[in-house]
């Protein structure tokens, strides 16, 4: 057996720890060197992924090289995509469900899912049997069972192999109240689910179910929840709270139209000492509502908040300002804050030391804009999505000018196509001109009036850094500036471009030479007015390029 060979068996043979796989690493730096440039400090692009995953894995957004690795790590799995594919093909007739690097975990595909309806006796025994193959000769420790019936995943789930499982999702084909209590019964019954990890229910639980699920027996060792509560009531957010496993939680998320009723219940819960992320995107919330979330005591150590499109107003962003926790991740796209919740947000403790945040599509305009590009608590901000806000002149203006956000690893102003624009080329062109920000990686202007005096902008600044990643779709681009991009040494680094729906045409064959963008493992040209000969020659001379 090659030296390869042995240590991916032995990753496969010890699926939870880190060192099979940091040794495979080690061997593709020592024996496989990248045949073209890539983004990887070292000798091998998938080595560095793999280290990169590995350490992700084990980190929270507050750690101080979260930001900077989820930024490697993004630009790794896109040149990856295009210039190292794999087999990813599972026996026993599972799929994969790790479709893109992006998708791995610790540097290897991990899931694997059904989708198919099967109603035959030995569904079970068939089920068995191919997760049975895939854990003896892949790592993959994940399953999402997806449109069988209750019974059948009630006898999968007494099978031995399902101690294999680290992470598991499931979605049945009956979804009435009493299938519903049968497979949380069988799940909270399950004698080999000890290990664990994760568990995600996709069937709406009940009030019973919640109830059956919060007495599981061997959920000790579960990390990570996500449940739908739509049809329950509070009662069921009272029955999971009284189970010591569910309090120790590290992760949960709660989505799919729960009321304040549902989130005051959440927020009376004694505390959760271990919980790090809470995820409640896509409910139902008031002003009321996050009042009783901002000030709950349940969540003392908690660094990561999702409430995108839970559109609960400006009142609800002043109440959400006046939570005491220390976050480093906070999501509240589509939200409604206006200017005055996020002059509010911008104005409180609360986003000191987060660093990563979404406030796009949110009716925000200059006054709020400019409220956090001048807060004294926003220094901390690496990425930022503030995109498809009503951004005029200046506001935009405040945002390149703003002394809080020099530090922008990652900024995101995209805006709509069809929208009508809400600033000029030439205002565009003076953002460009007065944009800051020397540790830039990736830029998204999508929508925005470029043409060529912005194109010529960006491509000559000298006080932005060298970008990875740069999305510029619908922005008027034109050969001049396609011409002017090609050149500037502050990307040609870039990884990922999306130039899509521009006037660009011939300019484009410049990407022919490997020596233009290098390192590129994603664009896009669709929608510009490249000759068909040229788009020929490009997709065949550039993978991951597509015209």
């Amino acid at each position: 057996m090659r030296d390869d060979e042995a240590l991916l068996a032995a990753i496969t043979a010890n699926a939870d720890e880190d060192t099979p796989r940091l040794m495979y690493a080690d061997w593709l730096d020592e024996n496989r060197p990248d045949p073209r440039p890539s983004p990887a400090r070292g000798p091998n692009a998938r080595a560095e992924f793999i280290r990169v995953q590995c350490r992700l894995a084990e980190m929270t957004p507050d750690h101080p090289e979260y930001t900077d690795l989820r930024d490697r790590h993004q630009d790794l799995a896109t040149w990856l995509e295009a210039h190292a594919k794999e087999k990813r093909a599972l026996p026993g007739g599972l799929l994969s469900d790790s479709d893109s690097y992006a998708e791995y975990e610790r540097g290897f595909a991990s899931k694997a899912m059904t989708n198919y309806r099967d109603d035959r006796r030995n569904a079970a025994a068939r089920l068995t049997a191919a997760l049975q193959k895939v854990v003896e000769t892949t790592p993959v420790r994940t399953l999402h069972i997806d449109n069988l019936r209750v019974a059948q995943v009630a006898e999968f789930l007494r099978r031995p192999v399902v101690d294999q499982l680290r992470a598991l999702a499931v979605s049945v084909f009956d979804n009435d109240t009493d299938d519903v209590r049968q497979l949380a019964t069988a799940l909270a019954d399950a004698p080999h689910v000890r290990n664990l990890r994760e568990l995600r229910l996709f069937p709406a639980l009940t009030d019973a179910a919640a109830e059956a699920l919060a007495g599981a027996k061997s959920f000790d060792g579960l990390r990570a929840l996500n449940l739908d509560l739509s049809t329950a009531s509070p009662d069921a957010i009272r029955a999971l709270g009284r189970a010591a496993w569910f309090r120790n939680l590290h992760k949960l998320k709660l989505d799919t139209q729960l009321s304040d009723e549902m989130l005051t219940a959440l927020a009376k819960l004694p505390p959760f000492p271990n919980l790090r992320g809470l995820d409640l995107a896509d409910n139902s919330f008031t002003a009321a509502g996050i009042e009783r979330l901002a000030l709950s005591k349940a969540f003392p150590n908690l660094v990561e908040l999702n409430l995108d499109r839970t559109n609960f107003g400006p009142a609800g962003a002043v109440d959400l300002a006046r939570a005491k926790w220390k976050l480093a991740e906070l999501h509240v796209r589509v939200c409604g804050l206006k200017n005055e919740g996020m002059v509010a947000l911008a104005g409180s403790p609360l986003l000191a030391g987060v660093k990563i945040a979404d406030f796009a599509t949110n009716g925000i305009g200059a006054k709020g804009m400019k409220a956090l590009a001048e807060s004294p608590h926003a220094t901390a901000l690496r990425n930022l999505e503030i995109g498809y806000n009503p951004i005029r002149r200046s506001g935009l203006l405040a945002l390149a000018r703003g002394p809080a956000l020099r530090n922008l690893t990652r900024l995101s102003l995209a805006t709509y196509y069809l929208d009508k624009p809400r600033v000029a080329v030439k205002d565009v062109t003076e953002f460009l001109t007065h944009l800051d920000m020397s540790n830039l990686r990736e830029l998204a202007l999508d929508g925005m009036p470029l043409g060529a005096p912005g194109g010529h902008a960006l491509a000559t600044s000298t006080t932005i850094g060298r970008l990875t990643r740069l999305s510029l779709p619908n922005t008027d681009l034109t050969d001049a500036s396609m011409k002017l991009l090609l050149a500037a040494p502050h990307l040609g680094d870039l990884v990922e471009a999306d130039l899509c729906s521009n006037k660009i045409g011939a300019s484009a064959e410049g990407l022919k030479n490997p020596a233009q963008w290098p390192r590129l493992g994603k664009c896009s040209l669709s929608g510009n007015k490249v000759p068909t000969a040229i788009k020929g020659k490009l997709t065949r001379a550039r993978r991951g390029l597509s015209a």
